[in-house]
């Protein structure tokens, strides 16, 4: 079964503020997260300070962000249940309905290959293309039920560890080989 992304999720943009000294609420950027999609620790983090309707803004654990600006649209999984923090406006914010789809499972298939390309079919702009929450929310996604939901990413977990052991392997490898025509080259 197959429902839009609107039917699914709460859409909401990312806001734009400035970073403000005395701050303490996290302001995430994409550059937060780590190559796995998931948030780096505190490093080089930008505050502002809290205002008005915070409330509706700030991130709770399991919302997902969608970059919105620029040529791809990779998403990220918010997972830090001990920071404040709220996107910036490069991002649509996604918090999924529980009961119909599990978070990383979404995070999982916006980054597919098959979504990614269903997405820059839908960006517009001639300068930074953009996604409209409007858009976005009009994506049709897949639904398995939760149980295959969750086989789904725990393969897509182990998919992405195996090519990290293979790529370690292969660096490995290309060391030692390097390594034993150097001795032999010295040997003779």
């Amino acid at each position: 079964m197959n429902k839009n992304v609107a039917n699914l999720c709460n859409i909401r943009s990312g806001i734009y503020k400035k970073p403000e000294p005395g701050g303490h609420i996290r302001l995430i950027r994409a550059s937060d997260f780590h190559a796995s999609g998931h948030l780096k620790a505190a490093a080089h983090e930008m505050n502002i300070r809290p205002w008005k309707s915070l409330a509706k803004h700030s991130l709770k654990p399991g919302d997902v962000l969608l970059t919105a600006k620029g040529e791809s649209n990779p998403a990220f999984l918010f997972s830090a249940a001990d920071v404040e923090a709220v996107a910036s406006s490069m991002f649509l914010v996604l918090r999924p309905n529980n009961a119909l789809l599990e978070a990383e499972y979404l995070f999982w298939y916006l980054n597919s290959k098959e979504c990614q390309h269903i997405l820059s079919t839908k960006s517009r702009g001639s300068g930074i293309p953009t996604l409209a929450k409007k858009a976005l929310g009009e994506v049709s996604i897949p639904i398995p039920s939760l149980d295959i939901q969750k086989a789904i990413v725990r393969l897509g977990k182990l998919q992405k560890k195996e090519q990290q052991l293979y790529r370690e392997l292969m660096r490995q490898r290309k060391h030692l080989v390097e390594t034993n025509l150097l001795n032999l080259a010295h040997q003779h």
